[in-house]
């Protein structure tokens, strides 16, 4: 036997309800859009091995050198030289480096 309920509620509580079930998902759209907002076009060595736990000495030498990643393989960091020595490393081309190893 299948029974069903019904519920009767104004247009004003009906939006309060729906108001506050969304209220939790809009916060976190908020934060999302942040990030993004406040992410970067382009690391320096340094903010590189602050986030990936390397010097910038060594996240340098990864750009310059490379490291063996799996298999034996010599992967280099890919990065852009703005001025001699000085280079900035994108967010897409760090992960397609870490996700080597």
């Amino acid at each position: 036997m299948n029974t069903q309920m019904v519920i009767t509620v104004s247009p004003d509580e009906l939006q309060a309800m729906l108001d506050k079930s969304v209220a939790p998902l809009k916060a976190e759209i908020a934060t999302l859009r942040t990030q993004i907002s406040t992410s970067k076009y382009a690391y320096t060595p340094d903010e590189v091995g602050e986030m990936i736990g390397y010097s910038a000495d060594s996240i340098r030498q990864f750009i310059r050198e490379g490291r063996k990643a799996r298999g034996g393989k010599l992967v280099t960091l890919k990065a852009t030289e703005i001025i001699p020595g000085y280079f900035r490393v994108r967010p897409a081309d760090l992960n397609q480096f870490l996700n080597q190893f």
